[in-house]
């Protein structure tokens, strides 16, 4: 097929539709870039099954993390910390605001950063959550 032709044009037209498109709507193109950039707090997926499995410690705890369009954790380690700004609570859906107690995930030394690496969970919705008995 000549480079010229219209058959060519127009599938050259329907893959780049298609691959920009993939591109500004897809929330793992968005949270999982390494570019410096950063998602806000919850702004991503609505979709992941989030369940707190247990306490680790008294500064961690284990969380299953399931969101079909971009990661599967089993049991992720979190953290807590302090919001350094506003966002939603994976976990509650509540409102996180700077200055809350949070959890968010660990970041592992040597390993990819997670997927999920931008999103909390309120330590007040996870005193509230019943956790499995150890």
């Amino acid at each position: 097929m000549e480079r010229g032709s219209p058959d060519r044009s127009i599938w050259s037209h329907l893959v780049d539709m298609l691959d920009s498109g993939h591109r500004r709507t897809s929330p793992v193109a968005a949270r999982g870039r390494d570019d410096g950039q950063r998602t806000p707090a919850g702004a991503g997926s609505s979709v992941a099954k989030v369940k707190v499995l247990g306490r680790q410690s008294e500064s961690t705890i284990c969380v299953s993390w399931l969101d079909p369009t971009a990661c599967h954790y089993g049991d992720q380690i979190w953290k807590i910390g302090i919001a350094r700004g506003a966002g939603v609570c994976a976990l509650s859906h509540g409102a996180i605001y700077a200055g809350d107690l949070v959890y968010r995930p660990s970041r592992i030394r040597l390993q990819s950063k997670p997927v999920n690496l931008n999103f909390m969970i309120l330590a007040a919705a996870v005193e509230d959550t019943r956790m499995p008995d150890a």
